[in-house]
């Protein structure tokens, strides 16, 4: 980086207390061992930002919701690195979990997942 400039980290993460979230969460505990939590622990972490940007940063957080369509909500749920593969125990019944919560939410065949963005910038 050059002298002067600026280092931006971001993330998306979900809405802990929206009905699909916590349907998915719900999901994930069922059939996914791995599953710990959404956003890799990131919740919580300000006093590790504040620790890597030394000369201070800003913060911006902005409404960032995902959609998809049906083949699209179950390819990001398998893309999840706790998830199920196929051929693992319980996987079809694990996507069929999937697909039923797809079918609760989906209007006009896409279902809205609510996510914010944050970005922290600033100077190390």
């Amino acid at each position: 980086m050059k002298p002067g400039g600026k280092v931006v980290l971001v993330w998306n993460t979900r809405d802990l207390d929206a009905d699909v979230t916590l349907e998915s969460q719900a999901v994930y505990e069922k059939y996914c061992p791995g599953f710990t939590g959404f956003s890799a622990g990131m919740h919580g972490s300000e006093d590790m930002i504040k620790l890597f940007f030394s000369k201070g940063f800003d913060k911006i957080c902005f409404e960032s919701p995902l959609s998809f369509d049906e083949e699209g909500f179950i390819n990001r749920s398998i893309s999840s690195s706790f998830s199920l593969r196929p051929g693992d125990e319980n996987f079809e019944e694990y996507i069929e979990a999937v697909r039923k919560i797809f079918s609760k939410y989906q209007s006009e065949c896409r279902i809205r997942v609510p996510n914010t963005a944050t970005a922290y910038i600033g100077s190390i």
